[in-house]
């Protein structure tokens, strides 16, 4: 089975390769093989580093991806067929760059993508957490408003709303400057408290469904303009 996987991987590798190589048509310089290479090293570092723990899980996958899909897309033989062919121009200029270049940053993409891929991981990670939490707290809320209020309004949702718009705000203007503070607490645990598309549909309900239409006025002030000016006043403490 994972030759199957490098086969469609590679299949892949090799057809975005050969379109690379259309760059170089009206040009002597090998620019396709060139960016197919350093790409290449780029995502190796990258891709490898970003889903280490599911590659673990999924060996098959990973041979599909860098022996088959990266494998493929860069080439060593062509790149020395290039070499060779700039030398029998006499291009020594050309031919010096290329092989240096490409030596040195197929090295320093391929680590960059692992340093990238580090953080990135981390920070997905972190969000995933995040948002989580923030999730079960607005479900948490959600559910304790629906048993202890009989509004016409929902109540709710503009709790999570205005109170997630006034911290987020207390938090961008504090000088915490934090790595884990955007991810985390920002955009993870933030960002699954407050929801936008079930206020939409809230809205929805009100103006298309129980024809409430002052409701529909009322409850949309009270979520852009009370949040905005929450946010604002959170950013200015």
């Amino acid at each position: 089975m994972q030759y199957l996987y490098i086969f469609v991987g590679g299949a892949v590798g090799a057809l975005l390769r050969y379109l690379f190589s259309f760059i170089s048509v009206n040009s002597a310089f090998p620019i396709g093989t060139f960016i197919a290479n350093i790409l290449g090293a780029f995502l190796m570092g990258f891709l490898g580093t970003l889903t280490i723990e599911y590659y673990k899980n999924n060996p098959l996958l990973k041979k599909g991806i860098t022996t088959g899909l990266l494998g493929a897309m860069t080439t060593f033989s062509t790149f020395q067929f290039e070499l060779i062919h700039l030398f029998e121009q006499q291009a020594y200029l050309s031919l010096t760059f290329y092989a240096l270049s490409s030596y040195v940053l197929g090295i320093f993409l391929c680590y960059i993508g692992v340093r990238l891929g580090k953080q990135l991981m981390i920070n997905c990670l972190l969000i995933m957490l995040g948002g989580g939490i923030g999730a079960v707290i607005r479900g948490f809320i959600t559910n304790f408003c629906n048993h202890k209020f009989n509004s016409k309004l929902p109540v709710a949702t503009p709790i999570v709303n205005i109170g997630g718009s006034f911290i987020i705000g207390l938090l961008l203007g504090s000088l915490l400057k934090l790595d884990w503070i955007e991810p985390f607490l920002i955009v993870g645990i933030l960002g699954g408290l407050t929801t936008f598309s079930t206020l939409s549909s809230e809205l929805v309900q009100l103006l298309m469904i129980k024809k409430k239409f002052v409701y529909f006025i009322t409850y949309s002030a009270l979520q852009y303009g009370v949040s905005f000016l929450a946010c604002l006043l959170g950013y200015i403490l």
